[in-house]
């Protein structure tokens, strides 16, 4: 059986991207017993730069428009599923309904 493709939209916080791959191959192998490679889901992980500055506050709306790319890049490459890693706490305005409406992946 093939397992649904995921896209993960990472980056914002570089560093966050593989801690949150590691979480996503331990709750494979925790839910269904991943154990070889080829029981895991096949990933897309896009690194999507963000306007994201540590001395400055944080501008919402170029922030949701990097969001926004990151996300049509990963739909353009036919996922099945998308997940976000560490972004909401980085755009605490972020209106996720919305971005759910503006794909056709799931979320």
């Amino acid at each position: 059986m093939e397992r649904p493709s995921i896209g993960i939209l990472a980056g914002m916080g570089p560093r966050s991207t593989a801690p949150f791959i590691d979480l996503v191959i331990t709750e494979c192998q925790r839910q269904y017993g991943a154990r070889d490679d080829i029981d895991f889901p096949k990933m897309m992980i896009c690194s999507q730069p963000a306007p994201f500055y540590e001395d400055r506050p944080t501008d919402h709306v170029a922030m949701k428009v990097a969001i926004h790319a990151g996300l049509q890049d990963l739909e353009h490459a036919g996922v099945d599923l998308l997940t976000l890693s560490s972004l909401i706490s980085q755009a605490p305005r972020l209106n996720v309904e919305l971005l759910k409406s503006e794909t056709s992946c799931n979320t």
